[in-house]
């Protein structure tokens, strides 16, 4: 080979990677400003923000999501992780509560509008889930978070009446028991002689969470003392159901990219994750096959009757597949929940000291039954004013398949719209001047209830005078199912808490909203309240509120950092 030829592929080789960056560059511009022009054209007040780089191809789910976009690249407006640590700061700088956000081939439209919002769950078939984007979720089969029209419907129909009050009468009782073993073991715990205990609240709450949704959701009972190495194998099963649980979750997003193929290495970590699938669904059909035999104090049995009860019912891979779902979106959502309400508890002691007296007042030292987790108000309102400040789903997204008229705005086909639950959780005009203060008082009707100096027992009695001016003519909803509408799951507080229910998005809303709400308040008040009865919590010494809630977008809002907080005894309780 010659010299110059050897020269010339030597350019070649720099070059032409280098003229191919430049026309990719050039023609993403040219792409977005596309967009940008369409939506110009269509919306003229709109603002609309400009990305210049295709993110599909980088693999972002969300505009900022990971730390591979240099920072320069993105709109000085759009800082990283803006979508849930900018509250509603994007919208105000911009001036309206819509706002679009344009790239290559890709355009958005980001709604904090409480009124918006209603009109776009309200018009399902206008606005459709992207069911596409879940995929992921479908490992064991279809069900009601992935499918949609009469599949959706046909889910729907045969797992909605599932989530009643009996099953929620199971979920208070393993809350309280699995928390009572929670407690002994922190007693058992190295602690200081005044007995305070320095808690991994982040390992004790996801545990907590795991225990609650395998015992009431498929009847399995977890020992809080027994390790998983010490955890007795059933027969047929190379790992117990706990093991097989934590590996799954640990290897779900692994499981989502690997080819078939790739199972059939000999690679340790791709066969445990293999492994672990297989065993939680031998684990669920075994249940299944034997729910003839058992009662209806479990999600999962209730839910496989009800399927072979109805022509048309659920496959036994639908019921494991809907069963996954449950344990996906009820494990951790709830155990971040959990560990941001403590957090914030122990920085706030004022609205920890209401929270006690309200508990005292109510259970007065005793456990919580089911008819008392409608008068513990003030325990509802800390856990909504958690999810409105750490919505573990920070953002909705829609489709459009037609141009559509959205309030003031023409919106085209194929265009993502996104309900941004964080930026309306922190919207001002929902939530007043303070909404990045943790203050559960804002949730209440009347000034007297929502005082932070009113007395304990006067705010009982208000509450419980508001409940009883309720109109009799009022219908009552059925009380066995989740999906009635305005909130029916909130009815004993819907005389006490004043709200627009389309600015409060954690259970999303419209039709498609999330079937577990009652089952997760039960949790949530029952484990809150049995824990604040014995300890109060506060944070470590030198540690920073700030920085203890870091937070960060994986799937759901988690901490950043395993959370660890100190619980100090009850000298009475």
């Amino acid at each position: 080979m010659s010299a110059s030829l050897t020269k010339w592929l030597r350019i070649s080789l720099v070059s032409l990677p280098a003229l191919y960056t430049i026309y990719t560059v050039i023609r993403w511009r040219l792409l977005a400003a596309k967009e940008r022009r369409i939506l110009e054209r269509l919306c003229p007040t709109l603002p609309v923000i400009t990305i210049n780089f295709n993110r599909t191809m980088f693999g972002i789910i969300d505009v900022t999501h990971f730390s591979i976009i240099p920072t320069w690249w993105m709109p000085k407006i759009l800082p990283k992780g803006w979508q849930w640590m900018g509250g509603h700061d994007v919208y105000q700088q911009l001036g309206e509560d819509t706002i679009a956000i344009v790239s290559p081939g890709d355009r958005q439209f980001w709604v904090v509008d409480a009124d918006l919002v209603k009109d776009i769950v309200s018009r399902k078939s206008d606005f459709v889930k992207p069911v596409h984007i879940y995929t992921i979720l479908n490992i064991f089969g279809s069900n009601v978070v992935t499918t949609e029209h009469a599949e959706w419907r046909r889910h729907r129909r045969i797992v909605s009446p599932q989530f009643s009050e009996r099953i929620n009468l199971s979920v208070l009782q393993y809350a309280a028991e699995t928390v009572r073993d929670m407690l002994k073991c922190w007693q058992s715990t190295e602690h200081t002689a005044h007995g305070e205990v320095r808690v991994n609240v982040s390992n004790d709450m996801m545990k907590l969470a795991l225990h609650v949704i395998s015992g009431a959701g498929f009847g399995m009972r977890l020992d809080w003392v027994t390790s998983e190495s010490d955890q007795t194998l059933d027969h047929g099963h190379t790992m117990s159901y706990k093991t097989a649980v934590h590996s799954m979750m640990a290897g779900l997003l692994l499981k989502s990219i690997l080819p078939k193929f790739a199972y059939l290495l000999p690679i340790e970590r791709v066969q445990n994750v293999k492994r672990s699938f297989d065993e939680f669904g031998l684990y669920l059909s075994e249940v299944i096959r034997g729910a003839d035999k058992q009662d209806e104090s479990n999600l999962l049995v209730s839910l496989a009757k009800a399927a072979r009860a109805e022509d048309g019912g659920l496959t036994e891979q639908e019921l494991v597949g809907n069963v996954f779902v449950f344990l996906f979106a009820g494990h951790e959502t709830t155990a971040s929940t959990f560990m941001f309400a403590l957090a914030m508890l122990a920085s706030h002691q004022d609205v920890q000291q209401r929270l006690y007296e309200e508990i005292q007042l109510i259970l007065d030292g005793n456990d919580p039954q089911l008819k008392d987790i409608q008068n513990l108000g003030y325990t509802l309102a800390v856990m909504n004013e958690t999810l409105r400040m750490f919505p573990p789903v920070v953002a909705i997204p829609k489709h459009t398949t037609s141009q559509q008229t959205l309030g003031k705005y023409i919106i085209p086909e194929d265009t993502r719209v996104t309900l941004h639950t964080v930026g309306i959780h922190y919207n001002p005009k929902y939530w007043g001047p303070d909404p990045s203060v943790f203050r559960p008082a804002r949730w209440f009707t009347l000034p007297e209830c929502a005082s932070s100096a009113v007395k304990t027992r006067d705010f009982i009695r208000s509450t419980t005078q508001l409940k009883s001016q309720t109109s009799p003519s009022e219908p009552e909803h059925d009380k066995t199912r989740s999906d009635v509408p305005d909130t029916a799951s909130d009815k004993p507080h819907q005389s006490l808490f004043s709200y627009n229910r389309y600015a409060f998005l954690p259970y999303s809303e419209g039709m498609r909203s999330c079937l577990g709400k009652r089952f997760a308040q039960v949790e949530f008040i029952t484990g809150l309240a049995m824990m604040m009865q014995k300890y109060s919590v506060h944070l470590p010494d030198g540690a920073q509120i700030e920085e203890v809630i870091e937070s960060q977008n994986r799937v759901t809002l988690q901490p950043k950092r395993d959370m660890y907080l100190v619980f100090k005894p009850r000298t009475s309780t």
